[in-house]
């Protein structure tokens, strides 16, 4: 595999943000991509799903977002969303926080009284310390979170949130892709605790947010969620997308080790199928280094599979 030939490194570097700029959907240079190993990047008993049209509608507009938020050209951001029937509210990005303490760039739109809000992934090299940083208990979580993802919407939180009071919207729909869907996660677990109406969670090669030990019980992980409204809450209503060859967010879930998400996950091929579950933990490292025809002539997003205009052509696609 070339990516093993160059160095495994370099790849855990995109994923974590050092190379700058991996998630960025400018990135969209396709660099020759032939992933045919037999080993998948999911398992061969998982199951086919099928999306009622009320629920990929939504998501696809969660997917026209999160790639928007990453796009300085307000004509090209806007007509992502007008295509989705949103109207812009907001937009924070590398210009706006260029000059400021918060590096968290966002963006916001609505449709009637449902607000929109998602969050960018890494576009600078010091965003890989958002997956370095250490887990606590965050929100009583049934689990362990990443302080770097909170931390990250901390900066963003007051100026959301008061937006949020203006707006006062009866439905909050959260997205982001790559960070950006670990962002949306820890937004919406404070949003809840404060009696925000969130109803919905979606991401896009997301690394994973907690902290789950490889070898917990299902008997545990059910205790556990059941023991905590706000995972509880936040398991309902998140629907984590994973694209079959993202090899950034296999390598985040790699080094997590964790075997078990919260919310459900999705894997999206590249023909617009979709499945059930994804490889993690130890499978993650497992379906990368099987994937020896693999040809990545290039670190980019697209060349990686992480693009998140990528992510929302495909799921255009699925039926």
């Amino acid at each position: 595999m070339q990516l093993l030939k160059t160095g495994t490194t370099a790849l855990l570097a995109c994923s974590l943000g050092l190379l700058g700029g991996c998630g960025a959907a400018t990135q969209m240079v396709q660099t020759g991509v032939a992933a045919t190993s037999s080993t998948s990047a999911t398992s061969s008993t998982d199951a086919v799903v099928t999306q009622d049209k009320a629920t990929l509608t939504q998501h696809l507009k969660s997917a026209a977002l999160s790639a928007a938020a990453y796009n300085q050209a307000a004509k090209t951001r806007l007509s992502l969303l007008s295509e989705q029937g949103l109207t812009e509210v907001k937009y924070v990005g590398l210009t706006e926080t260029a000059n400021t303490s918060s590096g968290t760039q966002y963006i916001v739109a609505e449709e009637g009284k449902t607000l929109y809000i998602s969050f960018t992934g890494s576009n600078e090299k010091k965003d890989f310390l958002s997956l370095l940083s250490q887990y606590e208990t965050y929100q009583t979580s049934s689990y362990p979170v990443r302080q770097g993802f909170v931390s990250a919407w901390e900066e963003a939180e007051a100026d959301i949130t008061a937006l949020i009071r203006e707006k006062n919207p009866t439905a909050i729909v959260m997205s982001g892709h790559s960070k950006g869907g670990a962002i949306a996660a820890a937004a919406a677990m404070k949003l809840m605790a404060e009696g925000f109406p969130v109803t919905e969670v979606t991401t896009f090669g997301a690394p994973p947010i907690f902290k789950i030990p490889s070898d917990e019980t299902d008997a545990n992980f059910q205790s556990k969620l059941a023991a905590s409204d706000i995972t509880s809450r936040l398991n309902k209503i998140s629907t984590l997308y994973v694209r079959e060859y993202d090899y950034v967010q296999l390598a985040s879930a790699g080094l997590t080790m964790n075997k078990r998400s919260i919310g459900t996950l999705l894997t999206l091929k590249d023909d617009g199928t979709l499945q059930s579950g994804s490889s993690l933990g130890s499978s993650a490292i497992s379906a990368l280094t099987n994937t020896a025809s693999a040809k990545v002539t290039k670190l980019n997003s697209e060349a990686l599979h992480h693009n998140a205009n990528t992510y929302l052509d495909i799921l255009k696609t699925v039926k």
